[in-house]
């Protein structure tokens, strides 16, 4: 049986308007989401920032992890290994391991489906979509149901899995004098691949040792669909700087001025000053990728908002490209503009002096904007001057 199938679906110039206009009220959602993104994320961006620029002020060193009563409430920063207290034990391969986090992933050998369609437009405003749905086997830590498949004869896949992820963390733990509960725990980075030991045994006998693996199927080298396989990965005890506030013998999150929590944690022996460095620089990146976010989901929504317009010229499908690119363009500009102006409002709510420059940046933008639409508004040409009145006959001698 062939793994590829090809399906053309025609669809016709008024169920396409139909959809356009029944667009319009998520195109709103979308610039209305844009909107909230924007001015949240520029309220988040300066909250971490005046939060990391207090702590870096604030921060005090503790050079051998040692619990002292004058930093009880104090932001400190201390480098260490940590150790987890007790062992984690895994429950369906009976085996245990002194690790601050093991965590258990579990894939099977599956059908996948994947999609790749092309659409065309027709004269008259129709569109003709060829559509390729292929299949592959692969290994998955997710279940595919074939059932939503557009083939599912000949690709079936078993309903479920029989064996969940997992993830155990240890109790609590310590670095230094100080005490670390399994929330920090949870946090530390770190992970690597995990060989569990030689007695392990799995509670299912279907499942067999091969390396660093636990594995149900007839043939490991050649896997049949629904063959399982189990891997393992720990967070291992080793050096982690912290970043936290001493409250008695224990880290926990320190609350800056602003009521938020402030917390940093880094594998490996990290001083104060790169710690937070890395972090301003984290909260640098964020904002950025979210402002990206912000302007490509209004423009989303002004694509949206513009979709009949499109759908109206592509009776002729020049047109329709014509009149797409246009639209294409103006949501990127209208987008961008009203990005700008969003961002400044924010930044004069929480920076006034800087909201103040991306205000006039966004004026600025919003005159060439205008004065790009009023030249390109057609200018109807002056009347051709009327013809000069016949020269009246000689007069008689």
């Amino acid at each position: 049986m062939s793994d590829v199938y090809r399906v053309v679906t025609n669809r016709g110039w008024g169920s396409r308007l139909k959809g356009a206009f029944s667009g319009l009220l998520f195109g709103l959602l979308f610039i209305m989401a844009a909107f909230v993104l924007e001015w949240w994320n520029e309220g988040r961006a300066v909250h971490r920032a005046q939060d990391l620029a207090e702590g870096a002020a604030a921060v005090v060193s503790v050079g051998d992890a040692a619990v002292r009563s004058e930093n009880n409430g104090k932001l400190v920063h201390v480098s260490g290994k940590v150790t987890a207290e007790g062992t984690l034990s895994e429950p369906d391969f009976n085996f245990q391991v002194a690790a601050l986090n093991l965590s258990r992933s579990v894939e099977m050998y599956q059908w996948t489906e994947d999609r790749d369609s092309k659409t065309k437009k027709k004269i008259g405003g129709g569109t003709e979509t060829v559509t390729e749905y292929s299949y592959k086997k692969e290994w998955s830590s997710r279940l595919h149901d074939s059932d939503d498949f557009h083939a599912p004869d000949g690709h079936r896949n078993p309903g479920s899995m029989p064996l969940d992820d997992g993830s155990w963390t240890a109790p609590g733990g310590r670095l230094g004098g100080f005490r670390l509960d399994q929330s920090m725990l949870s946090q530390l980075g770190g992970k690597a691949r995990f060989s569990p030991p030689a007695e392990a045994r799995a509670s299912d006998s279907t499942f067999k040792r091969e390396g660093d693996e636990f594995y149900r199927g007839a043939n490991s080298g050649s896997p049949e669909v629904g063959d399982i396989r189990v891997s393992f990965s720990i967070v291992p005890e080793g050096t982690h700087s912290i970043i936290a506030a001493q409250a008695g013998s224990s880290l926990k999150p320190f609350t800056t001025k602003g009521g938020r929590e402030l917390l940093l944690l880094r594998t490996g022996t990290v001083g104060a000053d790169a710690m937070f460095e890395k972090a301003q620089a984290d909260n640098t990146a964020l904002t950025w990728i979210l402002r990206v976010g912000g302007v490509a989901l209004m423009w989303l929504g002004f694509t949206m908002l513009f979709k009949p317009l499109v759908v109206l010229a592509d009776v002729l499908p020049i047109a329709g490209r014509i009149v797409g690119a246009g639209v294409g363009f103006v949501s990127i500009l209208i987008a961008i503009v009203l990005s700008l102006a969003t961002i400044a409002l924010a930044w004069l709510w929480y920076r006034p002096l800087l909201g103040l420059a991306l205000v006039g940046i966004a004026v600025v933008a919003f005159y060439f904007l205008f004065k790009r639409v009023k030249k390109a508004e057609p200018v109807m040409p002056p009347p051709p001057p009327s013809a000069p009145p016949p020269s009246p006959p000689p007069s008689p001698a």
